[in-house]
């Protein structure tokens, strides 16, 4: 009896998958072939099949060259978990608070698919963090892939972004007044602040054009954005097992851990504490401490313009291994260093942030 199936061939300690159907005289499986091989003409599967399967891996590649599929994993999930979320969420400022307290509390799994919205943002940007320092340190960004590197950059702000954004959605105290004091920082840049802001807000105020605008960015011009820079910077992930782990992690830590949902947002009640999600430590840390507001924006724009010139600047130095280029060792574990001290300081009160508490 004849089967469609799948053909395994070895070559040389090498996988070859072939798709086809066991040869046979029956008219079934002469269709499907003729239906195969119309798809083939057009999508070059087998080549697809070849690549994944049996394309030589170089033998220094390790766990750590997995984590841009993770951090792409984590973004699609994202995409799954936010498009069924919008399926009852409303934007506006009277029915947010309460439509994501129906996603919690009444919509069929909403507690789980929006606690794995929010611990997959939290693995994309740790996952994303790893990779840039595993490719730092590496050199990876060296010629010919400067321009790998820079799209890289391109999605690191795109992914700060999805998290600003999204800060506002649910229209809580926390992220009301998060996205209060985000939106305002930008009127510290001389002639174009206070237009910027106002920009960005939409009004004067944060309000229901703050909320529609992010809205907006946060569900489609963001979204658009990370996966044409993402095509363009890692068009294929290699290790499906990844893809696997990655979703059964971010499942678990939802049913572990489930996302919880704060007070209505009371623009007249400031809350005592403001602390924004840990990828955000940093900043906010640079914001409450830094006296002038200007000198704050700079320093925040400093990091992300930094990393756009490490490929030309470090192409004069043509190794990869990390001890041999000393410079760029030292500014990573400075930056580092100093990336931890802001994050730390931020979890404690403001007379005690910049000594960590030791004295």
């Amino acid at each position: 009896m004849n089967h469609l199936g799948l053909r395994f061939i070895v070559h040389s300690g090498s996988l070859t998958v072939e798709f086809r159907c066991f040869e046979g005289e029956s008219p079934w499986f002469t269709y499907l072939n003729k239906v195969y091989d119309w798809f083939e003409e057009r999508l070059e599967i087998q080549a697809i099949a070849d690549d994944i399967t049996s394309k030589y891996v170089p033998p220094h590649v390790n766990i750590f060259y997995c984590l841009g599929g993770i951090t792409l994993t984590c973004f699609l999930v994202q995409v799954a978990t936010g498009f069924a979320m919008t399926f009852y969420y409303r934007p506006t400022v009277t029915e947010a608070f309460a439509s994501v307290q129906y996603i919690m509390t009444e919509a069929n799994f909403g507690w789980l698919i929006r606690s794995v919205h929010r611990w997959s943002a939290s693995m994309m940007v740790l996952m994303m963090i790893l990779h840039v320092f595993r490719v730092y340190l590496t050199g990876g960004f060296k010629k010919p892939r400067e321009l790998t590197w820079v799209t890289g950059v391109v999605l690191a702000v795109l992914t700060a972004s999805f998290g600003v954004t999204g800060y506002s959605l649910p229209r809580d105290q926390i992220g009301y007044w998060a996205v209060k004091i985000v939106t305002g920082v930008p009127e510290a840049i001389p002639v174009i602040g206070s237009p910027l802001v106002e920009l960005l807000r939409g009004s004067a105020s944060v309000g229901q054009s703050t909320l529609t605008r992010f809205y907006s960015l946060h569900t489609f011009v963001l979204p658009l954005l990370t996966a044409v820079f993402m095509l363009m910077h890692f068009p294929m992930i290699r290790k499906q097992v990844v893809i696997l782990g990655t979703i059964a992690c971010n499942v678990g830590l939802a049913v572990l851990e489930p996302s919880m949902i704060g007070e209505p947002a009371d623009p007249f009640a400031t809350p005592l504490e403001i602390l924004p999600e840990w990828y955000f430590f940093p900043v906010f840390q640079i914001l409450r401490t830094v006296p002038n507001k200007l000198l704050g924006v700079l320093l925040m724009v400093l990091v992300p313009t930094g990393l756009l010139t490490v490929p030309f600047l470090e192409n004069v130095n043509k190794f990869q291994n990390p001890f041999r280029r000393p410079v760029a060792t030292t500014v990573f574990l400075i930056g580092t260093a100093a990336a931890l001290w802001l994050g730390i300081g931020a979890t404690l009160p403001i007379d005690k942030s910049l000594t960590l508490g030791l004295f």
